[in-house]
């Protein structure tokens, strides 16, 4: 029981667990009690816990996907992406009899950058970012859940942080365009670490590997026989 008997009746009598049924099997999965005697923080973490231990044998994971909240809830769906699954975080923390004075889903997004994850990061379902990027992820944005001044990132099961200062994020690729690759930008940091897409559409550091046209094949083709 990951609910402790006073939260489950409680909740179960509530209309709106009852339209969204998916809600209260998340509250009762999972190996992380939740209940009206522990600390917020204990039962925001155990929440965050139980939320992706529910998603990760049943939802997907679709940065870009057309989904909402209210849909998977509902049991209408089981695609995810970041959006959703920050705004299924708030909907479970705004039914849960917590005194919150703040809580709000947040956009992580700067003007012309992209988001460059920590090499290794893992999705709540078991997704890997690029193998060619050391295993990392590459967005546009992303979103997050402010509790109070600390933030959860139901995504990557990463829990109570400054919104200033994700852990998991490494850093933000100014995008820039560059003559000669598939796409028409390249991300760069600070340090001149660039990422590219390949014409298969995965992330390289290798701008070799992003070349367009039969020049960059023959070359492509020409390294590896030399490799060998």
């Amino acid at each position: 029981m990951s609910l402790d008997t006073t939260l489950t009746i409680f909740l179960q009598n509530d209309p709106w667990f009852k339209q969204h049924p998916v809600a209260l099997k998340i509250l009762k999965s999972g190996n992380s009690l939740i209940s009206i005697n522990k600390s917020n923080l204990h039962n925001l973490q155990a929440l965050l816990g139980n939320m992706c231990s529910y998603g990760a044998t049943r939802w997907q994971y679709e940065p870009g996907q057309a989904t909402s909240a209210d849909r998977v809830l509902s049991n209408l769906s089981t695609v995810t992406d970041c959006k959703s699954l920050a705004d299924i975080f708030v909907e479970l923390v705004q039914h849960l009899p917590l005194t919150i004075s703040n809580l709000q889903a947040r956009h992580i997004e700067r003007e012309n950058y992209r988001i460059v994850t920590k090499p290794g990061l893992v999705t709540f379902n078991g997704r890997r970012g690029s193998a060619s990027i050391e295993g990392r992820w590459c967005f546009g944005d992303h979103w997050v859940v402010e509790v109070d001044g600390r933030c959860y990132d139901p995504t990557f099961k990463v829990v109570s942080f400054m919104f200033a200062n994700p852990p998991h994020i490494d850093w933000y690729a100014l995008d820039e365009e560059e003559r000669g690759v598939v796409t028409r930008s390249k991300w760069t940091n600070a340090n001149q670490k660039t990422i590219y897409i390949t014409e298969s559409g995965d992330y390289t550091f290798n701008r070799l590997q992003a070349r367009t046209g039969k020049k960059a094949a023959a070359l492509r083709t020409a390294l590896s026989v030399f490799k060998k």
